[in-house]
């Protein structure tokens, strides 16, 4: 009965015939050299600088193109809710948020003509609203419910 054996590099059980590890796929002619492990020794004054590196990372610009599509869609719903029948109280709202996400989304220059849009299409929905509410209070006409 032989011995059991182990890669000397990730450690795993290896046959003994074999000529690579099955697991990290080195190779098992050659034998590594252990390397020392180097021992952090803890500064017997405190008036040392730490000289590690601190990696940063650059961040990615902000994506406006979710603000532009939203600022489209939001400006369609909202005309359509400001001279439906029902639901006409989310008009204003989705409007707003168009109008929010249209002023975002001015900052991406590729879609700036899709965000002027998206803007256009929430004021007009905005007073499209105010507009016909003025109608159904002072002219008594009831344009909702």
């Amino acid at each position: 009965m032989s011995s059991e054996q182990y890669c000397p590099f990730c450690g795993s059980s290896i046959k003994e015939g074999d000529v690579f590890c099955n697991n990290c796929g080195a190779s098992l002619e050659e034998t590594p050299e252990p390397t020392p492990v180097a021992t952090a020794q803890q500064p017997t004054d405190f008036s040392y600088t730490n000289t590690q590196a601190v990696v940063v990372t650059p961040t990615k610009p902000r994506d406006t193109n979710i603000f532009v599509y939203v600022a489209i869609g939001c400006g369609i719903l909202a005309l359509i809710l400001a001279i439906s029948p029902f639901m006409s109280f989310l008009a204003p709202i989705c409007a707003i948020v168009s109008i929010v996400c249209g002023v975002i989304g001015l900052s991406n220059k590729l879609k700036r003509n899709m965000a002027i849009a998206g803007l256009a299409l929430g004021i007009t929905a905005l007073v499209l609203w105010i507009v016909l509410w003025i109608l159904a209070r002072f002219f008594g006409i009831r344009l909702w419910w």
